[in-house]
């Protein structure tokens, strides 16, 4: 979480990172109540974008982030435009891999629990064969640009995905390191904001 945010005030071009978890870990929107995980046991932390729960560090899910500096482009446009790009991106090369799915369209589903993957909503993409949710992610927009953050569940995917999906979003696609000054602005957001109680319990 906090790798990302860096990312987004650093970056000066469009990027997309992968990243695993080191054990089982929800992480919760911006504008969730934290009381539905005070008594939990499970490590959790709120992410800076919005939506609900989401459970990471399965072997069958896969964590990404996609930022868009404002740097890059002279307008932005509405975000909404944005997830259903991303997602028909995502949906495109999972096809290619053999995945079935489909995205959702209108407004999507309406549930009340605060269980991302059981909520699809507009342009999510879903498991045709059961209309599980597959893929969803949540948008921030900020100063310094967009940031998307996503996953993808219930499929074990190749290493090529991350490949794939940035070939797909860009023409020009180059891997690089993560950078020093991301590093440290990273850690210092971890520390002194991701793995605070104030932020945690802000909500």
């Amino acid at each position: 979480m906090a790798c990302d945010e860096a990312l987004l005030h650093l970056m000066t071009q469009p990027w997309l990172r992968l990243y695993d978890w080191k054990e089982i870990t929800k992480s919760i929107g911006y504008f969730m109540p934290s009381s539905k995980e005070q008594n939990e046991e499970v490590p959790w932390v709120r992410r800076w974008t919005g939506g609900g729960m989401v459970l990471h560090g399965m072997p069958e899910e896969t964590t990404f982030s996609i930022g868009v500096p404002y740097s890059s482009k002279m307008k932005m446009p509405p975000s909404r435009p944005y997830y259903r790009e991303i997602h028909l991106r995502v949906q495109a090369v999972l096809t290619e891999l053999g995945i079935a799915c489909e995205m959702t369209g209108g407004e999507g589903f309406s549930q009340s629990d605060h269980n991302c993957f059981n909520n699809a909503v507009a342009s999510d993409l879903i498991n045709p064969a059961n209309g599980r949710k597959i893929a969803g992610g949540a948008l921030r927009r900020h100063r310094s640009g967009l940031l998307y953050q996503g996953s993808i569940q219930d499929k074990i995917l190749p290493e090529s995905f991350g490949s794939d999906l940035a070939h797909s979003l860009g023409a020009d696609v180059k891997a690089v390191r993560i950078g020093d000054r991301v590093e440290q602005l990273a850690k210092n957001l971890a520390e002194e904001k991701y793995n605070s109680t104030k932020w945690k319990y802000s909500r």
